[in-house]
């Protein structure tokens, strides 16, 4: 079972909304994950947005770069690296 939370279809512009300032409306959003230009999984015959998917999302949309959402969290230097550097 997933664990993730998911957020319906409807949901999405509003998510998008509070938390990255913009979205496109459900109709753009309902003919993208239609087309499957978005990411979704269908679950009783509805679409649903996972939550962790959400910075990608506003990445491809424009709402974000796609530096802000994907850089990879990486382990702290060490002294010998700064001492390379």
């Amino acid at each position: 079972m997933n664990t993730q939370t998911r957020i319906p279809l409807p949901r999405l512009s509003l998510e998008l909304i509070d938390r990255y300032g913009g979205s496109p409306g459900y109709r753009i959003l309902s003919n993208m994950a239609r087309d499957g230009h978005l990411r979704t999984e269908i679950v009783n015959g509805r679409h649903y947005v996972l939550e962790a998917n959400l910075p990608a999302i506003a990445a491809d949309l424009g709402l974000v770069s796609a530096a802000e959402v994907s850089a990879p969290a990486r382990a702290p230097h060490t002294a010998v690296e700064h001492a390379a550097a």
